[in-house]
């Protein structure tokens, strides 16, 4: 079983956001998964149409070298071929030998493929939607050390973890190659933003942290992966829930949003799921819960960090089976939602404080946003300040010009209630202002803002700048390269997805540490 296996699932989510490539992706798998079970190579075959191939993103390079691997990757295999046929109904973990069917009557193309590799086991985990196998993680060895039902639980996890990062890496080539191609028909050039990155039109600001967010939720929208949104109170989250539903395939259903933090526990689990009538005391008629009412769209769980743990057992239930079952009622029935969940609250730090079911956290935590406060977006202020005297004049019909050193305050300022607060402050000033200057705003008085001060001639700077000018730095050094040898990574001593997610964290993009004549 191996060690951190929260660090291990952690790290993954941070791979499905970070550009890394398959070389990264299949390194990490084999140091930090597959060699505790005994496994020597690992494959994720994906399931489409009655075929499964082997997906290219995730073999590992040493099987790839070889002249039968080579072989196995050239091709697809028919699904109902005996074996994985039955993997895919059985829709559970189980164990192939490979010798004992290489003396069957028929024996499947792909088998001697491995075999003659000298392999002898495969252990299958599935790549399930709730209903059937997408396609299975699978690991390879002479004798594999089989998990209990911790470690199965763990490579389950795992298994959809890795099969997240593949589709999310898929679904960004075909949203690249689809923009490359309506770019030439144009005959424009490039269209903004490589990666897949829209405007979207409830979302303001145009800095590199903000940047990397639209990115993201670009990457996510078109796909039904499960959302995890993080942030400070007041950062947008439920904007940015709406701009994933309003670019998914389910942008036509409604989008049904429930706050854990707004009602009494003892009303959550029929705000959610629904009651038949007479289940409680007060249960008056039939009521249906916002899973039900989201049929076929994107349910919105904000403040997950509140819900009651009791109630957490149940919500993986759900997650898990794709079914609902009303308080009172007789039996359960299938949902097709979509889930996007957010929270304020540190979820890891509520794991191990025992107030958050790990299970939940990493189904719940399959693609994670987090939402940069708004003293690290001081570059978009100006850009949301009229955008909210836009707003809030409309029905005055009033022009309202906002003066430069209004500006630097605001700018000063550590906004502490964040984009939600800096709206208040606008309206309450629109409000106060008699002419066509908004001259005055005033800010709370009680705010430590987090100016560099000099003292005793110490310079008292923020960490996260000084850790982003060193970083910066060290990749300058390097020639803007990032991983391998001689790469920023090494010389930070930290690997290069966890250097690649701080970037994103700090903002650093790639025109910050290349020439543009590069």
């Amino acid at each position: 079983m191996p060690e951190l296996d929260q660090a291990i699932i952690g790290e993954l989510s941070r791979m499905a956001v970070a550009p890394v490539s398959p070389a990264e992706l299949s390194g990490f798998i084999s140091r930090r998964i597959i060699r505790p079970f005994a496994a020597t190579y690992h494959i994720v075959w994906l399931v489409k149409e009655g075929l499964v191939y082997p997906s290219l993103y995730s073999l590992d390079d040493d099987l790839i070298s070889n002249l039968y691997t080579q072989q196995l990757i050239k091709t697809s295999y028919k699904l109902n071929d005996g074996i994985w046929d039955k993997l895919w109904k059985g829709n559970k973990p189980a164990v192939i030998n490979l010798p004992e069917r290489m003396i069957g009557k028929t024996v499947p193309e792909w088998v001697p493929l491995l075999y003659n590799q000298g392999l002898q086991q495969m252990l299958a985990v599935p790549l399930t939607n709730g209903q059937h196998a997408e396609g299975f993680f699978c690991l390879y060895g002479n004798r594999l050390s089989v998990p209990n039902d911790p470690g199965l639980s763990f490579l389950l996890t795992v298994a959809r973890q890795i099969f997240t990062c593949i589709k999310l890496r898929q679904l960004n080539q075909v949203i690249s190659a689809q923009q490359e191609e309506i770019a030439r028909l144009s005959h424009s050039g490039p269209l903004p933003g490589a990666s897949g990155m829209e405007k979207h039109p409830a979302i303001i600001g145009s800095g590199a942290a903000i940047s990397d967010v639209l990115r993201l939720v670009s990457l996510v929208a078109p796909s039904d992966t499960t959302v995890l949104l993080t942030g400070e109170t007041g950062t947008g989250k439920e904007v940015i829930a709406r701009a994933i539903h309003a670019g998914s395939f389910r942008k036509e259903q409604p989008m049904v949003r429930v706050n854990c933090a707004a009602l009494p526990a003892n009303l959550i689990e029929s705000e959610l799921f629904g009651h038949e009538k007479g289940s409680f005391t007060g249960a008056l008629e039939r009521r249906m819960g916002k899973f039900e009412l989201a049929e076929g769209g994107t349910i919105f769980i904000d403040e997950i960090g509140e819900l009651p743990l009791e109630l957490q057992t149940r919500l993986l239930r759900v997650l898990q089976e794709k079914e609902v079952e009303r308080i009172g009622g007789k039996g359960s029935f299938k949902v097709d939602v979509r889930v996007i969940a957010a929270t304020n609250r540190d979820l890891q730090k509520e794991m191990k404080m025992g107030r958050f079911r790990s299970d939940l956290y990493y189904r719940l935590n399959v693609f994670p946003i987090h939402l940069p406060p708004l003293h690290k977006r001081k570059e978009d202020i100006q850009e949301l300040v009229s955008h909210f005297i836009d707003l809030h004049t409309k029905r005055t019909g009033k022009k309202i010009r906002v003066p430069a050193s209004v500006l630097r305050s605001l700018q000063t300022y550590s906004w502490p209630g964040n984009i939600r607060e800096l709206e208040n402050l606008i309206e309450r000033g629109i409000l106060n202002t008699k002419g066509d200057i908004l001259a005055e705003i005033h800010l709370p008085t009680n705010d430590i803002t987090q100016k560099a001060e000099k003292t005793q001639g110490f310079l008292i700077r923020p960490l996260a700048d000084m850790e982003r000018e060193y970083i910066l730095e060290v990749i300058k050094y390097c020639g803007g390269k990032i991983s391998g040898s001689n790469g920023a990574a090494i010389k930070l001593g930290i690997p290069s997805t966890t250097l690649i997610s701080k970037m994103q964290r700090l903002g650093i993009r790639k025109e910050h540490f290349i020439k543009k004549h590069e």
